[in-house]
């Protein structure tokens, strides 16, 4: 038999078996039935790529009015100032963002990961504040989102949980603190509610105060600038903290003497150690921001026009004045140029009326009124300077002890307990008591025969 073989076919011999084998892809040509065609055998189909696993996301947005156009940044090392592998991203017009979400294990041993916004453009005032610093603490997961404000500033400087909750409780601010900060207060206050009204109001303030701070340092060079803003920032925040734990009224002119001088002298010694500011300009500023912290709280809504006109006064002709009394250290000048008749020269009839608002109508406008409620109790003194029927909060959880069933927290309601301010005592309501020890508040109390 003589066979013709085709190229890249070899022959073996098996037991006198011809078989051919072929080395190439080429078809073999069939055998037998006349036919000598070839057909190309089908292309695999490759295989279906693996689509990529989703990347969690974190959204949230940055409220002092909401900032447009602020950088926003997971700090992983604890400086709260960007590094080249932080992550970072623009708010957008509505002072929104979304960031890949960082679990908690990927932060800087012994640093916990914050959210930090820096700059930015007030969206309610057209104000733009360039050097304005903010943070957040970082949700646990990534499907809460997460609100960067003044609020929150001051509760990621608290290092525990029963500071960051104290600070809420300071400004009589209910619930959780994770709940806090999840919440779009802005957004909330829009629609009238009453609670996020309150806490809005509680940012503008505090607001008031962290520029007012800024306005008495250097930020002037823009290499040090943020560095700089972002310092102060935290300093000024390391002091409420102090403040909110001794459960003092955060915005007491006596407290924010206080804030502002310790917090700038903590500035100073690690941003600008030739600072010097003399102690009755601390005063000085202190007093002007008390003020218009009252007349912040007399605004019926903070997003609404006459809220927003008094906030625009806040960052502009406030901290104009501040920056002059910082330089000139000219404190009359200051009262005079800081003075709600200064300021507000000019004003529409609303914003006017919430400057010369008397809340209890004694005859004093708020802004004068050491007892604005004329409930006896001074407004220092008073947690709720602002509602005649409450006065004291003994347990610290927002509610003055004329609504609050359970004064003292201890879990007895105080229709039960002989001890209601006192919860390290309580009394049983068959009358057998139970004194010195701190009962927890999952005991119910049964009466039997």
């Amino acid at each position: 038999m003589h066979l013709t073989l085709k190229p890249g076919v070899r022959i073996l011999n098996t037991h006198h078996h011809w078989i051919s084998v072929a080395l190439t892809s080429a078809a073999l040509a069939a055998c037998g039935g006349g036919g000598g065609s070839s057909a190309a055998s089908p292309t695999p189909t490759p295989a279906a790529a693996a689509a990529p696993a989703p990347v969690e996301t974190l959204s949230g947005r940055v409220i002092d009015g909401p900032l447009s156009g602020a950088k926003v940044f997971i700090d992983l090392d604890g400086d709260l100032i960007q590094a080249d592998s932080e992550p970072s991203v623009q708010t957008d017009a509505d002072g929104k963002f979304e960031l890949p979400f960082v679990e908690a294990s990927e932060a800087s041993a012994g640093a916990t990961l914050k959210l930090v916004s820096i700059g930015g453009t007030d969206t309610s005032t057209g104000k733009a504040l360039p050097n304005i610093a903010l943070v957040s603490d970082v949700p646990a997961s990534a499907d809460s989102a997460a609100a960067i404000t003044p609020l929150s500033t001051i509760i990621a400087a608290a290092t525990t949980p029963e500071a960051k909750k104290a600070v809420l409780v300071s400004l009589g601010v209910s619930g959780t603190v994770e709940d806090f900060l999840k919440r779009d207060v802005w957004a909330e206050a829009e629609a009238g509610d009453a609670s996020a009204i309150n806490i809005q109001k509680a940012n503008l303030s505090i607001s008031a105060v962290l520029q007012s701070a800024t306005s008495l340092v250097d930020t002037s060079d823009g290499s040090t600038a943020v560095a700089n803003a972002t310092n102060i920032m935290n300093a000024l925040a390391a002091q409420f903290v102090t403040q909110a734990v001794a459960g003092a009224d955060l915005f007491d002119t006596a407290v924010l003497t206080a804030v502002l001088t310790q917090g700038v002298t903590t500035y100073a010694a690690i941003s600008e150690p030739d600072l010097v500011i003399a102690a009755e300009v601390f005063a000085a500023v202190a007093a002007s921001v008390a003020t218009l912290v009252v007349v912040i709280e007399g605004t019926a809504n903070p997003t609404d026009a006459a809220a927003i006109a008094v906030a625009t006064t806040v960052q502009e002709s406030l901290q104009t004045a501040v920056a002059a009394v910082a330089a000139s250290g000219d404190t009359a000048a200051f009262r005079t140029d800081s003075s709600t008749e200064i300021l507000f020269a000019g004003a529409s009839d609303a914003v006017a009326a919430i400057v010369s608002l008397d809340t209890d109508g004694d005859g004093i406008i708020n802004t004068l009124d050491p007892d604005i409620d004329n409930d006896g109790v001074a407004n220092a003194l008073d947690k709720f300077p602002l509602d005649r029927f409450e006065t004291l909060d003994t347990d610290k959880d927002g509610i003055g002890n004329n609504a609050d069933k359970d004064d003292d927290g201890d879990g007895f309601s105080d229709a039960l307990d002989a001890f209601p301010l006192d919860a390290t005592k309580s009394t049983f309501a068959s009358g057998s008591s139970i004194q010195g020890l701190a009962l927890p508040s999952a005991i119910t109390v049964l009466e039997t025969e």
